[in-house]
């Protein structure tokens, strides 16, 4: 069973989130049960993501990758056109990324997937769940230059 310290960040994270919301200075009382039945959520949309994926070495990092992209929008992958077919979402396979991205933005997605990488996601994991979403030139990129950095971190940790 997890500890609480290790879950502090967490709930420090959540607590300043609602007290930021409702001014309230800790969670109420009351809402005990909702914050259980939110955690429940979280934890089933969890196993119902790994369920489709392979190994998980990180449940943090894939959570927040998983939903990252469930509560990505066009703003934030704005280079992504889903196709024409409206049943294609933007994430999926189908759809076409046709814009190229900015060398600012391939800076901030290398960021993310060096994120990713650091944490235990695999590269495997990281092209099929993110490849979609960029023109090939660009993962190619992002990914490469991912690999890299996160090699050089573990050289330099050594």
């Amino acid at each position: 069973m997890m500890t609480r310290a290790r879950l502090a960040s967490l709930t420090e994270v959540l607590a300043a989130a609602a007290h930021d919301l409702t001014g309230a200075v800790a969670p109420v009382a009351i809402e005990a049960e909702q914050w259980g039945e939110l955690g429940r959520v979280l934890a089933t949309e969890l196993k119902s993501a790994a369920s489709r994926t392979g190994v998980i070495s990180s449940v943090p990092a894939f959570l927040t990758a998983h939903l990252k992209r469930c509560f990505a929008k066009a703003a934030t992958f704005p280079h992504v056109e889903p196709d024409s077919t409206p049943s294609t979402p933007a994430h999926s396979p189908e759809a076409s990324a046709t814009r190229s991205l900015s060398a600012e933005e391939i800076e901030e997605y290398t960021g993310f997937i060096t994120d990713l990488l650091a944490n235990g996601y695999t590269t495997e994991q990281a092209s099929m769940q993110f490849a979609a979403c960029f023109h090939a030139t660009d993962w190619h990129t992002i990914l490469s230059a991912a690999e890299t950095r996160t090699r050089a971190a573990s050289r330099d940790e050594s």
